[in-house]
């Protein structure tokens, strides 16, 4: 329980550095899909880092997103984001993030729906 405790400690002041938007899908396009493991953190830009290369708390250049529920996500970024509607533009957004949190579930998705998008390969 101490070593958790610590890990938290460690991460928290990263969370609040960074700047926090709410995005919200519209039901034209689809849904926000949550898993078990609902929190993802991956990078901003998607380019070749090499094998040893992974997304951290603490780095530049990387987004946490994690779903709220079925039409609304909360995106947090260290780089200054510029003000944008806070609409989910297109259904390959929402694939994209999708895949962020079905990536990292351990055993369970969760949708309201029979059928979401998602992307997993690289186009």
């Amino acid at each position: 329980m101490k070593n958790l405790l610590t890990a938290i400690d460690a991460i928290i002041p990263f969370l609040i550095d960074r700047n926090w938007s709410v995005v919200y899908c519209p039901p034209t396009l689809g849904d926000f899909i949550c898993s078990d493991n609902p929190v993802s953190l991956h990078w901003v830009e998607d380019k070749d880092r090499g094998i040893y290369s992974s997304p951290g708390y603490g780095l530049m250049g990387t987004k946490v997103s994690i779903p709220l529920s079925s039409r609304v996500m909360l995106l947090g970024r260290f780089e200054q984001v510029h003000p944008v509607s806070g609409i989910i533009p297109s259904r390959r957004t929402l694939a994209i993030l999708n895949s962020y949190t079905g990536m990292f579930c351990d055993r369970f998705i969760f949708s309201c729906k029979n059928d979401f998008f998602l992307v997993y390969c690289k186009e």
